[in-house]
Parts: structure tokens; sequence; C-alpha cells
């Protein structure tokens, strides 16, 4: 076995933790935007990982599983919210 098969990321798995650094990132931008126009103050790293969360466990649980549209794996779930953590740890 190669050494680069382990260090390579499928692209399905990429573009996984691709959308969760997207999820993320909108999730901090509507937490400052809620503070912005006087709503209560939700910390901009929760609203993150909540944000991250929420589109990996409906993409994968809701999308693919409950309406069957793809075929479901829990890792991608995985992949989805690791993605969105690198916005998480910068906040």
């Amino acid at each position: 076995m190669n050494i680069l098969q382990y260090l390579t990321l499928p692209a399905d798995k990429a573009n996984h933790a691709t959308w969760g650094n997207v999820a993320a990132f909108l999730g901090v931008i509507c937490a400052r935007a809620a503070e912005y126009v006087g709503l209560p103050h939700v910390p901009a790293r929760l609203a993150a990982l909540a944000a991250v969360t929420a589109v990996a466990l409906a993409k994968d649980v809701l999308y693919d599983r409950i309406m069957g549209r793809g075929q479901f794996d829990p890792w991608d779930i995985v992949a989805t919210i690791l993605g969105g953590m690198p916005v998480v740890a910068t906040v």
C-alpha cells in the first residue's frame, strides 16, 4: 500500500468537510447579524457549532436516510462536523 492512500481524503468526505466549513461560517455570520440588529446575544462559537451540526444531521439523516434520496453514511456526519471545526475553533 502506498502512504498517499492514507493521507488523501475521498472526494465525498472532502465535499462534506467543505460544506461543514461553509455552514459554520454562515452560523457565525447569522450570530453577528442578530447581535447587530439587537436580538439577544448568541455566542458565535455556539452558533457555528449548531449550524454545522444541523446541516450534517439534516443532510445525512433527513435527506439520505429518511427521504431515501442518497446513501446514508455516519462518517459523512463526522466529516461535515470536522470540516466546520476550524471555524468553530477560530471564532
